[in-house]
């Protein structure tokens, strides 16, 4: 049920449908906006406000215009938020009442396509900040007085004469706080759809198709939509659960044959469908090695002085009773959302050891605040007591302990891939793949 608070009501408990605003990043009449007609509820002054959203973006052109009020060079922007550059390079963008960025914030380094992010953007007295999931970027003093001239345009830009400069992605849960600054430190980004608050004058939540072009707050005029669909696409949506007991080993139905043979002190990169995040760094591919590890970075033939700390070999690892192994077979499957691979070796240089079989899947993080799920499932395993556990390639590690046969882990990592937690006697319950 809902609940009180002095900001209003916060909802805890998941509302039974979610989505968002699909928008198809073309440029020209082709281009999907939506677009909110000019109106005293939407004026900022000089008094404090909350603007916040949330985005999934897929792909970048080059100065991607998320929303705006006011176009960059006809007729100035009162307000708006540009997301500029490429993966792994981009940069945020405030504009207020002005060509020339108010505000720019580096943000190398952070996975911004292909993710669910929350943005808030937030006055407070004279202070600008802006939070991306929950946590402060960038900031900034000046007295400004906003303007409150334009038409406010999720999308791409006011004016398609212009550059366009489309946004291709999903947005949902855009809410316009003026009067109140709703976060003045850091926070943990709503799970659940956001509400009207007393000062809140316009709210796109995008629940439920017959609701994808309203505004819940019911204060501001919606002028038009063009080309935008509503999807059933959400972040308060969750595709993974995790369930208690000891999964059995799918095999090697729908998976696809990497290697088959006798190999000996080498490795195979396996291709992720999604980055993934280990030690504050994204990978996009694990490389699978006949001694039992899977290194990221690059792959091994190490097969002497293996260990979590100091790492042997010295690159961050998952080692998974690690030692000098040979494997006679390596699968692999992939999914929008999953990568399984599939070992089965011995624990042997020549091929006639005891048996390995163990399953491993990584889960792609659907929200960039998410925690990350690793499975792993062990079937026999022929050198138990080898060094079990993962390492960032250095010094730090977290050791697993003592691998043990016909069993199933959760490993859980916190959102930027350090270690949080092991489960034993757990999986992971895959709603939709």
């Amino acid at each position: 049920m809902p609940l009180p608070s002095a900001l209003g009501t916060i909802q805890t408990t998941q509302l039974p449908t979610q989505g968002s605003l699909y928008f198809n990043g073309l440029t020209g009449g082709s281009g999907t906006n939506f677009v909110v007609n000019n109106n005293s509820s939407l004026a900022l002054g000089s008094g404090n406000f909350t603007i916040e959203w949330f985005q999934y973006m897929l792909q970048s052109t080059t100065a991607i215009r998320i929303w705006a009020k006011g176009s960059w060079a006809a007729d100035i922007h009162d307000i708006a938020v540009t997301i500029e550059g490429s993966e792994n390079t981009y940069s945020f963008y405030l504009w207020i009442n002005s060509t020339t960025p108010f505000l720019g914030i580096n943000m190398a380094g952070t996975l911004i396509e292909n993710i669910w992010h929350h943005f808030a953007v937030v006055r407070n007295g004279d202070t600008f900040t802006v939070y991306r999931n929950g946590v402060s970027i960038g900031t900034t003093t000046n007295s400004i007085t906003i303007l409150n001239t334009k038409n406010l345009r999720l999308g791409n830009l006011l004016q398609t004469n212009e550059y366009d400069l489309p946004y291709k992605g999903y947005i949902t849960n855009f809410r316009w706080t003026p009067g109140l600054a709703i976060y003045t430190s850091n926070f943990s980004a709503p799970r659940f759809p956001l509400v009207k608050l007393t000062q809140t004058s316009l709210l796109l939540l995008s629940q439920t198709s017959a609701t994808a072009f309203s505004d819940a707050a019911q204060t501001s005029a919606i002028a038009s939509t063009t080309n935008t669909t509503f999807t059933t696409i959400s972040p308060f949506k969750s595709l993974y659960a995790i369930a208690s007991g000891t999964k059995p080993q799918l095999g090697t139905t729908d998976m696809s044959l990497l290697y088959s043979g006798n190999e000996d002190d080498n490795f195979i990169g396996v291709g992720l469908p999604f980055n993934f995040r280990f030690y504050n760094n994204n990978y996009s591919t694990a490389f699978v090695g006949t001694n039992t590890y899977i290194t990221f970075g690059s792959g091994s033939t190490q097969y002497l002085s293996l260990s979590l700390n100091p790492a042997g070999p010295p690159l961050p690892a998952f080692h998974l009773g690690s030692g000098d192994h040979s494997w006679q077979q390596l699968w692999a499957r992939s999914t929008s959302n999953t990568c399984r691979i599939r070992y089965v070796g011995v624990n042997s240089a020549g091929g006639f050891g005891t048996q390995i079989i163990y399953e491993i899947t990584f889960f792609r993080q659907l929200r960039a605040d998410d925690d990350i799920y690793v499975e792993l499932v062990v079937g026999t395993h022929g050198k138990t007591n080898g060094p079990f556990g993962m390492t960032n390639g250095g010094t730090t590690a977290t050791n697993f302990g003592t691998v043990s046969q016909n069993s199933s882990y959760v490993i859980i990592l916190d959102s930027n891939g350090n270690y949080k937690n092991l489960l034993l006697g757990s999986y992971i319950s895959v709603t939709s793949s």
